[in-house]
């Protein structure tokens, strides 16, 4: 808790954002201003929203970077009330202060494990794309598939507006391996060990392709399979 004066002073405090800033009383009341104890960024935040504060009264969960003494900081949520005269004059704000440091913390960190994925997930496709790597991606529970434009052009289709599924790609499967590859494949998720198979595809023009698939499954608690992901690669060379 603390309170500013109009010029931003402050001029009350209490025990628990001095502990968390590190100061004592005799150092901060109307010596320092609430602006000496934030970070440059927060700085812009105070400079935007004090004025407006003064006038309508009021200010709800702003969020403050805050400079300790000891040069370490501190994320708070600040709300506050204004304290006037009986015409109207600001006299001083009523503020009050949460830590919130630990959860901008875990927000940080949530945003750098996000960051890092999607940064794998772009250096993922782009090694399928360079080594015209077909890839799918299976919702067994739903039977929704998601395949990467390589995967159609290994069984000859174009990679138009059309919805990828186990019928488009059994259609393209020569017919006397689409039986066993079939077994295979739901044999490995049985078993719960990895599917692969070398089999033959059949473009739209009638031209035989050999085929080298992969697959892993991701099983839930029960031991259920509900995912697969897979690769298709052209080894007819």
């Amino acid at each position: 808790y603390h309170s500013l004066d109009a010029e931003g002073t402050i001029v009350r405090i209490n025990d628990t954002e001095l502990n968390w800033l590190g100061y004592n009383r005799d150092e901060v009341l109307y010596k320092k201003k609430f602006l000496d104890l934030l970070e440059p960024d927060s700085k812009q935040i105070f400079y935007d929203n004090f004025p407006k504060f003064k006038k309508q009264g009021w200010v709800e969960n702003l969020e403050f970077k805050m400079l300790n003494k000891d040069g370490s900081n501190r994320w708070i949520n600040l709300n506050a009330s204004a304290l006037k005269d009986d015409v109207g004059n600001f006299l001083m704000s009523r503020s009050t202060l949460f830590d919130i440091t630990d959860r901008k913390r875990l927000e940080h960190e949530r945003k750098q494990v996000e960051l890092a994925l999607r940064e794998s997930e772009e250096s993922r496709r782009l090694a399928l794309d360079l080594t015209h790597t077909g890839f799918w991606d299976l919702d067994i529970s739903s039977n929704t598939q998601i395949w990467n434009d390589n995967l159609f052009k290994l069984l000859g289709l174009a990679a138009d507006d059309r919805e990828p599924n186990y019928q488009l790609w059994r259609d393209r499967v020569h017919p006397e391996d689409v039986n066993w590859v079939e077994q295979r494949f739901s044999e490995s998720l049985e078993n719960r060990t990895d599917y692969e198979a070398e089999y033959r595809v059949v473009h739209p023009d009638g031209s035989v392709h050999w085929i080298l698939g992969r697959g892993k499954a991701i099983y839930n608690e029960l031991g259920q399979a509900v995912r697969s992901l897979g690769m298709l690669l052209d080894i007819s060379d």
